[in-house]
């Protein structure tokens, strides 16, 4: 699992996060960033659209379909 790379952007503007979960080719798999403080549109989808006043750090999760959990990752926006 991969949160992505951190985001860069500025006051007033918004930016997109990129996640990607692999491993099983033939599962789907359920997303959830935390904080949800920022995001604009869904915290459960791969990449969602954030913006804000303040730097944060997003955390992402990804489960598959089986209910394998992916270690944690983060990305700073």
């Amino acid at each position: 699992m991969e949160a992505g790379a951190d985001v860069e952007f500025c006051l007033g503007d918004s930016a997109q996060l990129a996640g990607q979960a692999g491993g099983d080719s033939s599962s789907t798999y359920q997303f959830v960033w935390t904080p949800g403080t920022g995001i604009l549109d869904d915290s459960l989808i791969a990449d969602p659209m954030v913006g804000g006043d303040t730097t944060t750090t997003y955390y992402l999760t990804a489960i598959s379909e089986w209910g394998c959990l992916g270690f944690p990752d983060s990305v700073l926006a």
